[in-house]
């Protein structure tokens, strides 16, 4: 994408005003950040964190703050009650460079060993600039309200603005919950299997790889 048009931007604009007055009357402010270390320094210390998405690590990724940002619900202390990363990836076939080689996982150092995945026949193919959403957290005291929506749905709109993508993906779990929350409350436009199975979570933590999301 190219940019987007002047009435496109005034449409990112109002959906973003709105949900921030949404937000205030529930003493809550957004906050948007490009630096990954305070994205890692927060869910490190954040009360149930199932684990440290690798994808938006600064520790085995090269990440420029060009390329990321990430943007938390904060009470009126200035706690962050809830957030969410998102990347940047110019790229020919981000599933084929990025997803099947593990590089997404963490590309500053080649991986020793990899496991591969039953992977569907015909992987779907995104290229351009693609939109990498993740990372998604909630505090415990909070969760059970639509905090995980407004964040997600937050992080889409700038996602496309900011970085112009063609694309915005994410990755969850093949299970019924999930999926059914995906397609039925984010409303994401379109779904589909990326892989058959599952991973074991101490080898590879973040996502099962079950499907993908894209508009």
């Amino acid at each position: 994408m190219t940019g987007l048009t002047n009435d496109q931007i005034k449409a990112t604009q109002s959906y973003i005003d709105r949900t921030r007055e949404y937000l205030s009357a529930q003493n809550l402010h957004l906050t948007v950040s490009s630096d990954p270390y305070e994205w890692k320094d927060l869910l490190e210390n954040a009360p149930g964190v199932r684990a440290l998405a690798s994808t938006f690590d600064p520790g085995p990724n090269d990440i420029p703050s060009r390329n990321m940002f990430w943007l938390a619900l904060r009470n009126a202390d200035g706690e962050a009650i809830s957030c969410v990363g998102s990347r940047r990836f110019d790229t020919e076939d981000f599933i084929n460079e990025w997803v099947t080689t593990w590089r997404l996982f963490g590309d500053e150092t080649p991986h020793l060993e990899i496991s591969t995945l039953d992977y569907v026949d015909t992987l779907p193919r995104f290229s351009g600039t693609v939109g990498y959403g993740g990372g998604l957290w909630v505090h415990p005291d909070f969760r059970g309200n639509d905090l995980a929506v407004q964040t997600s749905k937050l992080a889409r709109v700038f996602t496309v603005r900011h970085f112009c993508a063609d694309h915005y993906i994410v990755f969850v779990e093949g299970i019924s919950e999930k999926i059914d929350w995906a397609l039925n409350t984010l409303e994401w436009p379109y779904g589909a299997n990326l892989s058959d199975g599952f991973v074991d979570r101490e080898v590879f933590p973040t996502s099962c790889l079950d499907w993908y999301f894209t508009d």
